[in-house]
């Protein structure tokens, strides 16, 4: 007798489920796997299963088959069996249900078993994943391929793995996060996967960098397009909606298009009183010409260029739509439109380029022609609807002198800005509840009560292997400053014999050591290895080199020193009963160390930090890299402690500084009492593994990063952050100014 009947037969409503299902099911399956498939299916129903969710399943297996190999099932029914085990059997059903509402009949169900196993695997660390999913399935599947769903669940765990109710917002698509991570999921391309490859194609084909902005968004978007800024392209950080494997031709295609402009089209179009459908046709125009003078050079850019030219030769008249077919008919020699206005600019175009190729002013005359004859069909313009065909192309906005004066050359650090603001105007018509005053949007020279933007830097989340989710805005603090003279004045008077010997440690760390130049032809000292290479050529019969002398020479050491200084409010405990705080003795130390720096003429800059969130990490300039020693100790004497130590964005700000030096040595030194926290955080360890990403970029960048950490507990964030061997635990802080030179020594005498 069959096992399961047997096992039925007090449950006649289910019973005669089964029955009807096995005849359905079992002449699809060989043996083995009709016994597979029954073994898994009664170890299901003792987990509860319950009828509703046995003839959901029967029904989902019923109609995936004959295209789905039989080896599947006992694998689906085993993903269904723990996904009722640990969410229940309602949650289980609702998500069955939803699945085989999506079914096409006789389809190959393996991507639905690979579905379901995935979720069963997140919901051992989720249960609530399966109803709530289950509900969200439709928008999903809209957007991602059915395999993809795990990964984006997996997502939830990772950001919230001790939160239940952000998770569920997160399923739900309620969560902003979440939407950012369908985005990245949905094609799962982003432009900086391709940064490398492309720098390099743009390298071999244009012999030019690449200079790109990425613009982030939530989505992906079909209007989504480039835009040239000057030298710098700004380029969608996420591919618009197309098949995965299609979108890396999309970014290899829209950088190349740029670059095309950027090698071909040597002056800015005026745009006079051009209406914005000239404008439109001369940039048409002027991709094609571009385009057409690379392929020239390079025959296998059409190849790139052509997948993405898909525009039918129809019957439609509008005027986006005949401008895509004219768009296709100049990039593509095979294709055929009857339509006499696309001949007419066809025809047009490749009279003007076989004479005179390299004179992008035929654009203008042939748009004009073209933009006239649509006038004269009555075939209206609405360029706040027009979107430029294909996708790969740019908006057209950057080939135009919209000020008519060519010298007004868009500054580097304004495009990037203006970059963040590329889609501004749509998204705050499309998405009313959008905010678009976030510090990405800011430019750099807006300021509200809390200070004006330096920066906007991206966070490292460790959880999702990413820096695509969060940001953090680095704002300019201003620090009161305490005339002298003041405490801090006074304080580095007492401490003179140490001045006295921390100027001395720089001093010879500025002298370097002495360092032997072998093979000279003249010197203070004969080489003796050369000599003896000497006897043996003439002794060979061969000709001696001469260099026979070695002269000793002291290297002047070549280094730029930033020194950050962590002023959140944990500083601000004394260092001793009645006596300074960390602050005031860290103040200190920097005193007298940069004071020594000054008389050595040494290159260095200071800067405090702390936080208040994300949108606002304050950092205060005490002195940079031009400014002279004067004002330091009136700003080091006016710092005080207070908020938190979001330190990863303060690490990244002033590294970029450093990096713009012009030192054989770059050093960045961070003071700081203990490890990364701030308000919105509750993973101890999502700040320090941010802070630890910045470290690492510093390190890419060819800065060396050490910290002093103050206490005695201090250095077990900081070693993971640093590196043990680049932190240096001060336990008495009272140490602190004779230890920071000392490290400065050790640093830079190698």
């Amino acid at each position: 007798m069959d096992p399961i009947e047997r096992e039925l037969r007090d449950r006649p409503d289910i019973l005669d489920a089964y029955r009807f299902a096995s005849r359905r099911i079992s002449p699809h399956l060989s043996a083995e796997e009709a016994a597979a498939w029954r073994a898994g299916i009664l170890q299901l129903y003792r987990v509860n299963a319950g009828p509703r969710l046995l003839r959901a399943l029967w029904m989902l297996q019923a109609r995936i088959l004959p295209q789905t190999p039989g080896s599947c099932l006992p694998a689906l029914t085993d993903a269904v069996r723990i996904l009722c085990h640990e969410s229940g059997a309602r949650a289980a059903g609702d998500l069955i249900e939803a699945i085989t509402g999506k079914l096409v009949f006789c389809e190959d169900g393996r991507k639905w078993q690979a579905l379901l196993a995935g979720l069963a695997a997140v919901c051992v660390r989720a249960p609530e994943a399966t109803g709530a999913i289950a509900s969200s399935l439709s928008p999903l599947l809209d957007r991602l391929d059915a395999s993809d769903i795990p990964g984006w669940a997996e997502d939830a765990v990772r950001l919230y793995p001790a939160d239940r109710r952000s998770r569920l917002r997160y399923f739900a698509l309620d969560d902003p996060a979440a939407r950012h991570r369908l985005a990245a999921h949905e094609g799962a391309v982003r432009f900086d996967a391709h940064r490398e490859r492309l720098s390099y194609l743009a390298r071999a084909l244009f012999a030019r960098d690449l200079m790109v902005q990425p613009v982030v968004t939530e989505t992906r978007r079909a209007s989504a397009r480039t835009r040239l800024a000057g030298p710098v392209i700004l380029m969608p950080d996420l591919a618009p909606p197309m098949s995965r494997d299609r979108s890396p031709a999309y970014f290899e295609a829209a950088a190349v298009h740029a670059l095309c402009h950027q090698r071909f089209t040597t002056r800015r179009f005026s745009p006079g009183r051009m209406k914005p459908l000239q404008m439109a046709l001369v940039s048409l125009l002027e991709d094609a010409r571009v385009e057409r003078l690379a392929i020239r050079d390079f025959s296998g850019l059409r190849s790139l260029f052509l997948p993405f030219h898909t525009a039918a030769a129809t019957n439609a008249r509008s005027a986006g739509a005949l401008m895509a077919r004219l768009a296709r008919a100049l990039a593509d020699p095979s294709f055929n439109d009857d339509d006499q206005w696309v001949g007419k600019g066809r025809a047009l175009f490749e009279a003007a380029f076989a004479e005179t190729p390299e004179d992008q002013s035929f654009c203008e005359t042939i748009a004009r022609v073209l933009g006239h004859d649509l006038g004269q069909m009555r075939i209206p313009f609405d360029a706040k609807s027009y979107i430029v065909e294909p996708i790969y192309r740019d908006d057209g906005v950057g080939l135009f002198d919209m000020d008519e004066r060519e010298e007004n050359e868009p500054d580097p650090q304004e495009i990037v800005l203006e970059g963040a603001r590329i889609e501004q105007a749509d998204d705050a018509e499309d998405e009313p509840g959008t905010e678009t005053g976030s510090a990405r949007h800011q430019p750099a020279d807006q300021e509200d009560d809390r200070g004006p933007v330096l920066g906007v830097y991206r966070e490292w989340d460790y959880r999702l292997h990413s820096d695509a989710l969060a940001e953090a805005s680095v704002r300019a603090a201003t620090v009161p400053t305490i005339a002298a003279p003041n405490w801090l004045d006074r304080a580095m008077g007492e401490r003179r014999r140490e001045a006295e010997r921390i100027a001395a440690l720089v001093r010879r760390a500025r002298m370097g050591r002495p360092q032997r130049g072998r093979r000279r032809m003249e010197g203070d000292d004969i080489d003796l290895d050369m000599l003896v290479e000497t006897m043996i050529a003439r002794a060979s019969g061969q000709t001696p080199d001469p260099r026979i002398y070695s002269v000793k020479r002291r290297i002047e050491r070549d280094v730029a020193l930033t020194v950050l200084i962590d002023s959140s409010q944990s500083t601000e405990a004394a260092v001793a009963p009645g006596g300074a705080t960390i602050l005031e003795t860290a103040a200190l130390a920097t005193g007298l160390f940069a004071e020594a720096l000054d008389r050595l003429r040494d290159r260095f800059a200071v800067y405090s930090f702390s936080s208040d969130g994300p949108e606002n990490v304050r950092l205060a300039t005490i002195k940079d890299f031009q400014e002279g020693f004067g004002p330091v100790t009136e700003r080091l004497a006016g710092l005080t402690p207070g908020l938190s130590t979001r330190m990863g964005a303060a690490l990244r700000h002033v590294s970029v500084g450093l990096a713009s030096q012009s030192a054989f040595r770059k050093v960045l030194l961070v003071i700081t009492d203990g490890e990364p926290s701030d308000r919105d955080v509750t993973d101890p360890d999502y700040l320090i593994e941010d802070a630890r990403h910045a470290v690492a970029q510093g390190r890419d960048r060819g800065l060396d990063l050490f910290c002093i950490a103050l206490g005695e507990h201090a250095d077990r964030s900081a070693s993971r952050i640093f590196g043990r061997r680049n932190t240096s635990l001060v336990q008495r802080v009272s140490d602190l100014p004779a230890r920071l030179s000392e490290l400065y020594f050790r640093l830079t005498v190698s």
